[in-house]
């Protein structure tokens, strides 16, 4: 039994004994009096979440490239709104109405972030099959179409479409699966 323990880091056995475990209170977040956002309606939740995410509430049938909300990025926007319906179901409902209606598929971030990935998609393990890079909207569009057709009713929920012009023409066929 005493063998295995020549095997283990010195360090680590003294970090064990000196650290304490966390107690529950520190864990939780503070929370002081009652809930308010459990009161608010549909209506009110939609209103935040299209200051959240702007392009969500996007109803028009312009193109992807004349229809820019804001000068935010919409990626970052919507992944905002996506960690929004974390909160609670009723979040996630009203939030799933909007993320579903107006779908919009972007091929880069418009923010500083988008230098960042830009250097993970050169990588080795970023790259196709015959070393070309990865098209994230045709992937994109990929995973929306099996989607919407594994849940009949997040298909219904789909009103608009936006892709970038060169994801538009060039995946027609993954267009008609969706």
């Amino acid at each position: 039994m005493g063998f295995l323990k020549h095997f283990r880091s010195k360090s680590k056995l003294k970090e064990a004994a000196v650290s304490k475990p966390p107690s529950p209170r520190s864990a939780q977040p503070a929370r002081y009096g009652r809930d308010f956002t459990a009161r608010l309606g549909e209506e009110e939740l939609e209103r935040i979440f299209g200051f959240v995410c702007p392009h969500a509430l996007d109803d028009t049938y312009e193109s992807s490239e004349r229809s820019m909300i804001g000068d935010g990025c919409m990626l970052c926007d919507l992944r905002d709104l996506a960690n929004c319906t974390r909160v609670c179901l009723k979040w996630y409902q009203v939030a799933q109405k909007l993320l579903y209606g107006s779908v919009r598929i972007d091929a880069v971030h418009y923010c500083e972030l988008e230098e960042i990935l830009s250097e993970k998609r050169h990588r080795k393990s970023f790259m196709g099959k015959h070393g070309e890079p990865i098209d994230a909207p045709t992937i994109r569009l990929q995973l929306l179409s099996q989607t919407v057709r594994n849940s009949p009713g997040l298909a219904s929920q789909v009103k608009l479409l936006k892709l970038p012009y060169m994801t538009r023409e060039t995946c027609k066929a993954d267009l008609a699966r969706t």
